[in-house]
């Protein structure tokens, strides 16, 4: 059974998002899951959309949160780390741009963010995938 992964982002950052799975998919070769909802084929035309969202989280082993400027600001972002909270997901803030771990507010602020514009951060991103 392979993991799964949930990418919670803003349309705005649906190509990085999409990127990121992309990466993901190729360095753990097959073996994890990774639901971005920007994707097409990550829910089938028809499917009730939230309720596709709501499934992934609960089956997902960690969440990963892409935080970057305009991000932390929109409810949805926190609705979907929060569904995660409750379901016991593990939750990872992503930051990029010129977000920072350090600038991140709460509740993201309360979990181990990582800086994926760096080599050390995309690390320990994989790390907790692993």
């Amino acid at each position: 059974m392979t993991t799964q992964i949930f990418i919670s982002h803003i349309s705005d950052e649906a190509d990085l998002a999409l990127e990121l799975k992309s990466t993901i998919d190729e360095q753990f070769l097959g073996l994890v899951n990774v639901f971005v909802s920007s994707k097409n084929t990550s829910i089938d035309a028809g499917t009730p959309w939230l309720e596709a969202v709501t499934n992934a989280i609960k089956s997902s082993k960690i969440l990963i949160v892409l935080c970057g400027d305009d991000t932390i600001s929109r409810p949805w972002i926190n609705f979907e780390a929060g569904a995660a909270w409750l379901q016991g997901v593990t939750i990872v803030p992503a930051c990029h741009g010129r977000m920072s771990p350090s600038k991140l507010l709460p509740p993201l602020s309360y979990l181990q963010a990582v800086s994926i514009c760096e080599a050390a951060g995309i690390e320990k991103l994989f790390q907790a995938v692993a």
